[in-house]
């Protein structure tokens, strides 16, 4: 989570009208969005939910057959 910058997240910024949720998975274990992307995506209202990877893979998949408005971003892990 230390390496993601707010920059990464510009293409979900530009997206933000087709998002419901954003689901982010930082790695195998329970961690925080750094505190400028978390405002980064409230000031542009997205709203997201923080994760491990896996949960949110699995979390995506499920609403994604809800039909739901949900994207992911997530970090790979080993």
């Amino acid at each position: 989570p230390s390496a993601l910058r707010p920059e990464n997240f510009d293409k979900v910024i530009a997206e933000r009208r087709q998002i419901e949720v954003l689901l982010v998975g930082l790695g195998r274990k329970p961690a925080r969005l750094p505190d400028p992307i978390a405002w980064q995506l409230r000031e542009a209202g997205i709203r997201f939910d923080v994760m491990t990877t896996g949960a949110a893979a699995r979390t995506y998949s499920i609403m994604l057959g809800e039909n739901r408005k949900v994207a992911a971003a997530l970090v790979p892990v080993d």
